[in-house]
């Protein structure tokens, strides 16, 4: 079980990671950064709605809406936002109107959020951290072991 730790291969593995996540939390806080800046608020009607298996296997489902919109210089917008559950069950028993509050970037449209998500790049970024570290202590311990 534990001769994966034995691998020359596995500390790297960790480092690579460890910076795929750290540039993706950065570049996704970026975004965010400059949605809440100068992001656009829009209502956008929601015109279809679907559920996924997700490919880990799970029995958990994305929930995923396809959207439109028109920007403020009155072009028309495609795209699809996931939603959480709770959203999705309402939209299905016709409980609220069919249509979501969003922020897009007027230089890249389908830069976008829900209105009122959270920036989750500091988790990335902090997994990231501890895989590197990860990866270090695992460099350092071979590097012991080894003589």
């Amino acid at each position: 079980m534990f001769s994966v730790f034995r691998s020359a291969v596995f500390p790297w593995i960790l480092i690579t990671f460890a910076v795929l996540f750290m540039f993706t939390g950065h570049k996704h806080g970026v975004e965010f950064s400059k949605l809440r800046d100068h992001g656009v608020a829009a209502a956008a009607e929601i015109t279809e709605l679907e559920w996924k298996k997700r490919k880990n296997g799970g029995s958990e489902k994305e929930h995923v809406a396809h959207i439109q919109f028109t920007m403020e210089n009155g072009q028309q917008v495609r795209d699809t936002v996931s939603i959480p559950e709770s959203l999705a069950r309402q939209l299905r028993a016709r409980e609220i109107p069919w249509s979501i509050d969003i922020r897009y970037l007027p230089e890249s449209p389908s830069t976008l959020v829900k209105a009122g998500d959270n920036d989750t790049s500091d988790g990335e970024k902090g997994f990231a951290r501890i895989l590197l570290l990860a990866g270090i202590a695992v460099l350092v311990l071979r590097h012991f072991f080894a003589k």
